[in-house]
Order: structure tokens, then C-alpha cells, then sequence
């Protein structure tokens, strides 16, 4: 008993000593001695299955993250029905020590009225580029208006003082006043300019604007300031001249003088880059046409000196028979007819008391699926439809920065301008 009890014992000890096979001498076989040994590990038998564990420390990647479109919402400038543009003529602005206005000399006290009391009835001012090319935008509830300068340059409209700044002593002065204290009236002037029948008044007595040397780079300087502040130069003629009384063969002369001696003072200002910006307008001096067929076609065939033909003819005289003019995606509208009525009492008064019968602007979100680039037109009625179907907006006329579109009994169409 005591033999086989000690065998156990034996045996025992070697299982809990989990014995190893012997390991070849690593040491001797590398041939230094001291080197550590290289752990190799044993195969495993064909009968056995590794199992393999991950280190501890191993980094798991993270997948890249999907980016998500982000919605495009876009505000659509909506006019129920078509827009009617009211466009006035101004011409010399005077002190208020002159008794009385008229319609050629309009005191500056009047002139604040008027601009009071059509900011008041809702009007805010839009350029002639802008009517005519339909981008007929202004804010919410407000409605569009022209309002035009005619037989520049006289000092009493235009006159920069030591600043740099329009003189609070000339109309535009007014007008740049008023629009610091309300911009939502905006401050957008077209001047029908004829160059070759005045000096410019270039220094200022205290009474009045007298004619010094250097008018000429003065004036080159306020045509300037005007152009980069949205007072553009247009054809008036070079003289005023009656297209009623000049021969056919003249009618363009007059105008390309008018054209060469506007580009003469942008070239003596050094900034002929502005020329781009001045469209090919013209209005009739004294509001007459040519007397026949042949000035007439003459007129409307005239093209500026960088080959650009006439856009639109602005009329006169309309504020004995009151009339507004259409948007050029209305029927009807025609850019060689365009109304303008007298900056008077009587046409202040029917443009204030017509208001509440013109539309105003309203205004509709759209949104697009992703802003990473602009929409395309078909994206922009898809969206404008999706609008009205839910009951967002009315049908009407949009207009975005990439044009104009009529939605009328659930049809939407792409304004193309004809003219």
C-alpha cells in the first residue's frame, strides 16, 4: 500500500506541473551566447483548431460618414397679377425761397414731399434693367416705381460736396437722404442726359452753382459717383434736340454725339469699365417722335458705339392721361412705347390714390433637396409647384435669379422675353 499510494503521488505532481517537451537550445544554435531566445511556437496538430485572439490594443477603423444634403431654401418674389410700374420724370430742383413749383423747376421741400408720401402709399424704387429684363423684385407689400431725371447735368441735381457725398442742396441730395432713412425705398435713378448743351456748374457760391474752371473733370467725377451709386446716364441727345424738326439723316448723328461725349468724361475719369453698365435707352426730348416713318425707323434702329441696340424709348406727357407701364412679361408691353408722367402734383396724387388697386409683392419659400449647386429650371418649378399644391403660395408670377415663371390654372411655364 504505501508503494502504490506514493505512485499516485507521483504521477499527480507531473500533471500539475503541466510538463513541456524539451526546447531545442535556442542560444546554442544562434551561435552567441547571451543572445535571448527566439520564442517559436508549436504547430498545431492537423487534428486541433487555433483559436485566434485580437490583441488588446488593436484599433476597430469607423466608416466614413455619409454627408446629408442640406435643404436649398430660396424666396421667390410673387406678383398675384401682373405688376404696373408707375414711372415719373423730374427735371431742375430749386431753393425754397422760389414761390412756387412747376413742372420743370420742382422746389426741394416738394420734392421731399412727394418721396414722403410714396413711401408712405408703398412705392420703392427699381432700375430701368431691371424692369426691363422682368427681375421686378421689392420687399413684401411694397410695390415698384421709376422715378427719372431728365436734361442732365445741373449742378441742382447732382453736386458732390467736399465729402464726396451727393449735396443735400440738390435733388438727388434729397433723394439720398431720404433713402439713408428708408432703404427699403431704394435709390435707383435713371438720368436722361444731354451733354452737349450746358456747362456743368462746378463750384457753389452759397446762392447758387456757377461755372469754374475744371467743370469738366468735375463733372466727369459726378458722372462717375452716379454710375457706381445707381444714377445712370442715358440718350436724351446731345443738344435736346426735336426729332419732330431734325432731317432723317441727322437723327442718328445726334444721338451717337450724345453717346461718344458720355464716354469722352468716363475716359477723362479714367473708368471707361463703366460704360457696360449703360444700356442703350433713349427718351424722346419734349417727348415728340420723328415726323415721318423714315426718322422714326432711323430712332429705332440706332445702335451705341459698342454696336448695342436701342432696348427702349421712353415717351412723355402722360400725366394728362394717366398710365402705367406693363412688365414686359405682360400682353401688350411694348419697350419702344414706354410711359412716363410728369414728377406734378396731379400725377403724385393719382400714383398715391391707385395704390391699394396695384398689386404688391408677396413673397414664397421654396425649398430644393440639396444646395450644393444652384437648381435648375425644372428643380425651380417642381419646387414652385410642390409650393402651391400644399397651399404655401398663390399662383402668380416668380421671379428668381434664374428667370421668371407664370403658374396659371395649375400650369407653370418659363417666361421668355421676345423683345
Amino acid at each position: 500500500m504505501k508503494i502504490k499510494g506514493l505512485i499516485i503521488l507521483i504521477v499527480g505532481s507531473i500533471l500539475l506541473s503541466g510538463c513541456q517537451p524539451d526546447l531545442p537550445n535556442m542560444a546554442a544554435q544562434s551561435g552567441k551566447e547571451g543572445t535571448s531566445p527566439t520564442v517559436v511556437m508549436a504547430q498545431p496538430t492537423s487534428t486541433s483548431t487555433p483559436t485566434l485572439i485580437p490583441p488588446t490594443n488593436t484599433l476597430t477603423a469607423t466608416p466614413t460618414p455619409t454627408a446629408t444634403p442640406t435643404p436649398l431654401l430660396l424666396e421667390a418674389t410673387v406678383w398675384h397679377s401682373d405688376p404696373l410700374i408707375p414711372i415719373l420724370n423730374y427735371h431742375r430742383f430749386v431753393f425754397d425761397t422760389t414761390p412756387q413749383s412747376t413742372g420743370m423747376k420742382l422746389r426741394l421741400s416738394d420734392f421731399r414731399s412727394h418721396l414722403d408720401q410714396l413711401y408712405k402709399a408703398g412705392y420703392t424704387l427699381i432700375s430701368l434693367d431691371d424692369l426691363m429684363s422682368g427681375n421686378i423684385i421689392v420687399p413684401e407689400g411694397r410695390r415698384p416705381l421709376v422715378l427719372s431725371i431728365d436734361d442732365g447735368y445741373f449742378a441742382d441735381q447732382l453736386f458732390l460736396d467736399e465729402n464726396g457725398k451727393p449735396s443735400p442742396l440738390t435733388g438727388i441730395g434729397v433723394l439720398y437722404d431720404f433713402y439713408q432713412q428708408h432703404p427699403d425705398f431704394g435709390f435707383e435713378i435713371p438720368m436722361f442726359v444731354n451733354l452737349g448743351d450746358k456747362y456743368y456748374g462746378n463750384y457753389f457760391t452759397g446762392s447758387w452753382w456757377i461755372v469754374m474752371d475744371g467743370w469738366e473733370d468735375d463733372l466727369a467725377q459726378v458722372i462717375v459717383w452716379g454710375i457706381e451709386h445707381g444714377v445712370i446716364p442715358y440718350n436724351h441727345t446731345y443738344r435736346h434736340e426735336r426729332l419732330d424738326l431734325t432731317e432723317t439723316v441727322h437723327i442718328e448723328s445726334v444721338l451717337a454725339q450724345h453717346d461718344l461725349a458720355l464716354r469722352s468724361y468716363l475716359e477723362r475719369a479714367d473708368r471707361l469699365d463703366l460704360v457696360e453698365r449703360i444700356s442703350n435707352y433713349i427718351a424722346l426730348p419734349y417727348g415728340i417722335w420723328p415726323a415721318n416713318n423714315s426718322g422714326i425707323e432711323a430712332l429705332i434702329s440706332y445702335t451705341n458705339p459698342e454696336g448695342q441696340p436701342v432696348r427702349a424709348i421712353f415717351e412723355a406727357g402722360y400725366e394728362y392721361r394717366p398710365t402705367y407701364a406693363l412688365a414686359p412679361f405682360s400682353e401688350g408691353f411694348d419697350p419702344l412705347r414706354l410711359p412716363r408722367m410728369a414728377g406734378i402734383s396731379s400725377s403724385i396724387n393719382n400714383i398715391i390714390g391707385q395704390a391699394e388697386n396695384l398689386p404688391a409683392a408677396e413673397t414664397c419659400r421654396l425649398y430644393f433637396k440639396d444646395n450644393s449647386q444652384s437648381p435648375t429650371i425644372d428643380e425651380a418649378k417642381n419646387a414652385i409647384l410642390t409650393a402651391i399644391t400644399t397651399d404655401q403660395c398663390s399662383e402668380g408670377i416668380y421671379i428668381l435669379n434664374i428667370g421668371v415663371f407664370r403658374v396659371e390654372n395649375g400650369q407653370i411655364t418659363e417666361v421668355s422675353l421676345s423683345y
